[in-house]
């Protein structure tokens, strides 16, 4: 539903009641409807006492909104109508608590609430009467049209009172495509160490946001520059103390952010990218040939990566997927510049996997290999090997491993526990040197294990 078309359903509502030219949409769905986008989230700001909670119940009642969840303490509700979340909220002015990003709030006028937001842009507000923009900072209209994110009041001021909006601002440029203002950035600049007091859930849920930005490599030099990502993510700030090589023609964080350019814009892939060689920093040694080398950085950078990932409040489903893929990046390094080395095996190996888990591997070393030094560049690998895998898939069509541990069980006798999963290997191994043994030949031979 369009702006205007849920401001007439509203203003039909509320006309003669006490609501009546005290309702004003705010924030992000104002400055959209003037980008011409829509917005599924709308906030609503009401200049009377308790007139958040109060309108909630109210279009509960006479619309059929859902039932409102009431936020006492910061005087905001939230309802659902017609597929639309419906904030609602008091004019209301904010004092924190040092280090405290939680406020204490007390009703307001409509200035003092614009005044009291984070960004010119977020601040403009449509009146529900009559349609009418409100611009009651001076510069939101023009800082719109101009492409620039700009604190409302001084950046000391907004960032101060809550450090999150330091990535916020970060991803409103991003999702729009603005500049940050000069005294803007500099003032996400002064606040990054501030992050430290800020929730790590709160963190993860920008964040998460932020890494799947369609300009990732802009993303990554904006929070590297305004010293945020070595607040938040320093084991991947650190990565810029490893320096280029005859394989790698950039240091170590300049790699990471040229792997995550030739990644698309999803989760697993960029988290994959953005930690897979996190571990290098504490695999550095200097080899016989004066050399710096980083020898199983690969499984130290997987490890890390899980720890990295549980931080980021990242399931532990995909956690695995990702550290996996990270653990196993290096494994076809020596196959050849078209994959001509591969082995039917290894070949084979990749048939067992799950098919996103081949695909996330095999994206994470194609983007990987496209990072190198031009004499180490590898642009033709995955793709060869891609067919390659795609041939020996429909060679072997209806063909597939299907032992199960339960299998091993019921026809050996075994008792469930570590003795299943060494006999699984075995006959994996065998599989994969000859797929088109039966199921009984390889029964026959697990026995003779036992």
């Amino acid at each position: 539903m369009k702006l205007p078309e849920l401001r007439a359903l509203i203003h039909t509502a509320i006309e003669h009641t006490e609501f009546a030219g005290k309702v004003y949409f705010a924030g992000g769905c104002v400055r959209d409807h003037l980008l011409g986008k829509e917005s599924t989230d709308i906030d609503l700001t009401v200049e009377l006492p308790e007139g958040g909670v109060r309108l909630a119940w109210y279009l509960h009642e006479q619309l059929g909104a859902s039932h409102p969840i009431v936020y006492q303490r910061f005087g905001t509700a939230m309802t659902m109508f017609k597929g639309i979340k419906l904030e609602t909220v008091m004019t209301r002015a904010e004092s924190y608590r040092p280090q405290n990003r939680n406020p204490k709030v007390c009703h307001s006028d409509l200035y003092n609430d614009v005044m009291r937001r984070d960004f010119t842009v977020n601040s403009l507000l449509m009146s529900v009467a009559d349609g009418c923009i409100l611009d009651l900072c001076e510069r939101g209209r023009q800082d719109l049209a101009d492409g620039i994110i700009r604190c409302v009041r001084e950046p000391q001021l907004t960032f101060g009172e809550d450090p999150l909006r330091l990535l916020r601002g970060i991803r409103f440029a991003l999702r729009l495509g603005f500049e940050i203002e000069p005294i803007t950035a500099a003032g996400i600049r002064d606040h990054a160490t501030d992050l430290q007091y800020i929730k790590q859930e709160r963190i993860a849920e920008e964040f998460n946001k932020l890494i799947v930005m369609k300009d990732i490599e802009r993303t990554m030099r904006l929070l590297e520059s305004s010293g945020v990502l070595a607040q938040i993510l320093p084991e991947v700030a650190a990565l810029q103390a490893i320096l280029p090589n005859r394989y790698h023609h950039l240091n170590g964080l300049e790699h990471t952010f040229e792997v995550l350019r030739y990644c698309p814009p999803e989760p697993l892939l960029r988290w994959a990218a953005l930690l897979h060689d996190v571990g290098k920093v504490q695999c550095e040694v200097l080899g016989k040939d004066n050399m710096l080398h980083y020898y199983g950085h690969e499984i130290k950078s997987a490890k890390l990566a899980a720890s990295i990932l549980k931080r980021f409040m990242i399931a532990a489903q995909d956690s695995s997927r990702i550290t996996k893929a990270i653990a196993k990046h290096m494994v076809y390094k020596n196959i050849g510049y078209q994959a001509e080395r591969i082995s039917l095996k290894s070949l084979r190996k990749l048939i067992l996997l799950p098919e996103a888990d081949v695909e996330l591997l095999l994206s994470l070393i194609h983007a990987d290999n496209l990072s190198h030094a031009p004499d180490y560049c590898m642009p033709e690998q995955i793709p060869c090997l891609r067919e390659q895998l795609s041939k020996e898939l429909k060679k072997l069509s209806g063909i597939r491993f299907n032992l199960t541990g339960k299998d091993l069980i019921s026809e050996l006798g075994v008792q469930q526990g570590p003795l299943v999963g060494k006999l699984l290997k075995i006959a994996k191994h065998k599989w994969l040197e000859d797929p088109e043994i039966s199921q009984e030949a390889l029964m026959r031979i697990l026995r003779e294990k036992l």
